[in-house]
């Protein structure tokens, strides 16, 4: 859609255009529409990520993970380079808070953007990787 914006306090114009990037709406297969994945796909994921952290599955979800990764150790950012070094710190990355935030996320109708596909308010980002599949690319912790 595009359009003229005409403010009425000092009658100067602004030239927009809107762009559908996301529909919560949509049947299953269109919902991440900027991801290149079927939604089945996307959210059998994002099950797949919580059950792991709920279940202290570290060595499934350190599986799940594309590395190098940054993540919050000490309150100084910090990269991850294998799944080892990420199970080694484990419990510093995945805290019971953290675990508390993800408890209550929902794993379908997810907010996805160009850059992928968000679970929780932002404390894990994931999106399709060719060669891999899908992989976490960051844990907001």
């Amino acid at each position: 859609m595009t359009g003229l914006f005409k403010n009425t306090k000092d009658q100067s114009e602004t030239e927009f255009h809107l762009t559908l990037s996301h529909s919560v709406g949509s049947p299953l297969e269109g919902r991440y529409p900027l991801v290149n994945a079927d939604a089945a796909d996307v959210e059998n994921f994002a099950r797949q990520i919580k059950l792991n952290i709920m279940e202290d599955k570290r060595q499934e979800f350190a599986d799940l993970i594309n590395y190098p990764i940054n993540v919050t150790l000490n309150n100084k950012k910090t990269s991850i380079h294998s799944s080892e070094e990420f199970i080694q710190h484990y419990n510093d990355i995945i805290t019971s808070d953290f675990k508390n935030k993800l408890s209550d996320s929902y794993t379908k109708y997810l907010f996805s953007t160009s850059m992928g596909v968000m679970l929780g308010n932002g404390e894990i980002w994931f999106d399709k990787f060719n060669d891999q599949g899908f992989r976490i690319y960051a844990i907001n912790n």
